[in-house]
């Protein structure tokens, strides 16, 4: 093997190390071979099963999703939930900007909620995911993350928004406390290329208490285009947890503490 073939096996390695690292994940919408049903309802349910991520807390009693267009929404294949208000399949995960129509306007209309946390801006091309759940007797809250990633960061005019509603009070939330909108996020995102997009959040947590005087609860989230009908912003969900009140955190800890004990003994 002569060094010219060798430089080229090695500029080829090192190309293909860099692709992988760019692109750690990539991104799919519903398809049967995940073992749901071809209806819209069937997909609807796919999309909150990967919310949930397996959860066995939870039990979802009905689901909806505005879209009619599929392509709006998704996972990743690290079993993340994709909510867009555009074509996120057109994103690539390791690439910079939009291509390929991405930017084409999805006539999903506007969503007034959103409108109203952004000073009523119109919104259009929304994409709206609502499911009703219980959950189990010890069960005081929920947890999950997200990150907003968008192609329109550093744009004036357009101001793309998203909440996440659980039992009518929206807990999605900037490290400020503001809403996430792109215009409230300012200059604080970082590139986006990882994900697809011209910019994006950090991971953001979220811990949304429930209202226990409901025994159903609810979580709504949405995500729409604002000011305008191009551009694209999506947002990637970590699984939900849920979280337990301080007196069963008090009993578990109490319990450990006396198997602690008990095995000390038996050591003696």
């Amino acid at each position: 093997m002569n060094k010219r073939t060798i430089s080229s096996l090695i500029l080829g390695s090192a190309a293909m190390l860099a692709v992988s690292s760019a692109q750690a994940f990539t991104v799919s919408d519903f398809n049967n071979h995940f073992g749901y049903g071809p209806t819209k309802e069937e997909q609807t349910r796919w999309l909150v099963d990967t919310l949930l991520g397996g959860n066995k807390d939870i039990t979802v009693t009905s689901y909806s999703n505005n879209s009619t267009w599929l392509y709006m929404s998704g996972r990743t294949s690290d079993d993340r939930l994709i909510l867009s208000n555009g074509w996120f399949l057109n994103k690539i995960p390791g690439l910079h900007g939009t291509y390929g129509g991405v930017d084409t306007t999805t006539k999903t209309g506007g969503n007034a909620a959103l409108s109203a946390l952004i000073g009523n801006t119109p919104t259009h091309d929304q994409n709206v995911l609502t499911f009703q759940f219980t959950v189990e007797s010890w069960v005081t809250a929920i947890e999950t993350s997200f990150i907003f990633a968008s192609d329109e960061f550093g744009k004036t005019n357009n101001n793309d928004v998203f909440a996440f509603w659980v039992d009518d009070v929206n807990y999605a939330r900037l490290p400020d406390g503001s809403i996430v909108s792109v215009h409230n996020v300012g200059n604080n995102w970082v590139d986006g290329k990882d994900h697809g997009y011209y910019g994006r959040t950090e991971e953001i947590s979220i811990f949304a208490p429930l209202d226990l005087s409901r025994s159903v609860h609810t979580i709504t989230i949405a995500i729409a285009d604002a000011s305008n009908t191009g551009g694209i912003s999506t947002v990637f969900f970590g699984p939900i947890t849920t979280v337990p009140e301080p007196e069963t955190w008090a009993m578990l800890l109490a319990g450990l503490g006396i198997v602690g004990v008990t095995a000390k003994r038996r050591q003696k």
